[in-house]
């Protein structure tokens, strides 16, 4: 009975150390394990933060290298990355659009003014020739009217000059 006791007790301690053994050798597995799984996770977060920060290289992307999850989402990052790429890249190319249309836009606008600027200087210069017309206008219809009042003496002294002027041509001639 002594000896039975001594081999319960014998087999109870080498079963609890044998548990205690066990339980440190799952408890360090599982740390490898998780290890071995996150240090994938943090090279994706550490990668996410070096493009968040700095120039913001979208041109850089993340290595798949599991084919688990977390290789899905570095996947679909990288494919997010290369359509925000895309837009940047398009709308680089509408700004450098727009800046040319802008010269162009304001290349027209400088001849449009220019012209405009003409026009008025012309419009100005037909406004003085015609007051200037409308002066000369106005005094031959003064002269008209005080040809006209003074009768036929005046139609017979422009006639004598015109018919002497005439006649002094000829005989010139």
């Amino acid at each position: 009975s002594s000896q039975l006791n001594e081999s319960a007790d014998h087999l109870r301690t080498v079963l609890i150390a044998g548990n205690i053994a066990i339980a440190f050798l799952i408890v360090a597995v599982v740390i490898i394990v998780l290890t071995s799984s996150l240090k994938p996770l943090g090279v994706v977060v550490s990668t996410i933060d070096g493009i968040a920060t700095g120039n913001a290289d979208l041109s850089q992307r993340l290595r798949t290298m599991e084919n688990n999850e977390i290789g899905q989402v570095v996947s679909g990052f990288n494919r997010f990355i290369a359509k925000i790429q895309d837009i940047i890249v398009k709308i680089k190319g509408s700004k450098d659009n727009l800046v040319a249309v802008d010269a162009d836009l304001a290349a027209a606008i400088e001849d449009t003014e220019s012209s405009i600027t003409e026009i008025l200087a012309n419009i100005d210069s037909v406004k003085t020739h015609i007051t200037k017309q409308n002066v000369s206008v106005q005094g031959t219809a003064s002269a008209v009217t005080q040809i006209a009042s003074n009768g036929h003496s005046a139609c017979i002294l422009v006639l004598d000059c015109f018919l002497k002027n005439f006649l002094c041509s000829i005989s010139l001639k």
